[in-house]
């Protein structure tokens, strides 16, 4: 089963890249414009709601069917998984983990004036890591996957982890 995995730093907090992940309405800021997803049901981040992403290519718009099927919340770490089966089978895990940064620097505000030391000031840092796990069991289907899509695959879930990073830092904390 091949897996693919993209790293990215965000300068946000865990719950406002979680909100990314969750929220329709950002989702759809990140997402490939190619993918839409929608809820079958009410739109719920919690274990069991299903969902439709609908891939918009030409002629063709296959519907991959999933469901959450393991999510976590905890103080420095945070998950969601999606399983899916129809012409992939897997999941896909976006987890995320709590990094402080601390960096030193002089303060701007009057105190500063009299003194020469620096003062810190914390960052909110969150590492997000997407696990892209599937196996293709249609065998034509998965050669025509291997031979035009593997590459591409790879570098939308990249482009995609820096779509969603913008919107992340953009967020209000």
């Amino acid at each position: 089963m091949p897996t693919y995995t993209q790293t990215i730093e965000i300068a946000a907090s865990l719950a406002q890249v979680d909100r990314c992940l969750t929220d329709p309405t950002l989702m759809h800021r990140w997402l490939n414009p190619l993918l839409r997803c929608e809820a079958v049901g009410s739109w719920s981040d919690q274990v069991g709601s299903q969902f439709r992403f609908l891939i918009g290519i030409p002629l063709w718009q296959p519907v991959l069917t999933c469901e959450i099927s393991s999510r976590g919340i905890e103080t420095e770490q945070r998950w969601i998984e999606w399983s899916f089966a129809g012409f992939f089978v897997g999941s896909d895990r976006w987890q995320m983990q709590s990094m402080t940064s601390i960096a030193t620097s002089i303060a701007k505000d009057e105190r500063a004036k009299d003194s020469s030391s620096p003062s810190e000031i914390t960052k909110q840092i969150t590492k997000l890591i997407n696990s892209f796990d599937f196996e293709i069991p249609n065998p034509l289907v998965s050669w025509g996957f291997n031979v035009m899509a593997a590459g591409l695959t790879q570098s939308d879930m990249q482009a995609q982890l820096q779509r969603l990073q913008q919107v992340a830092e953009a967020l209000s904390p």
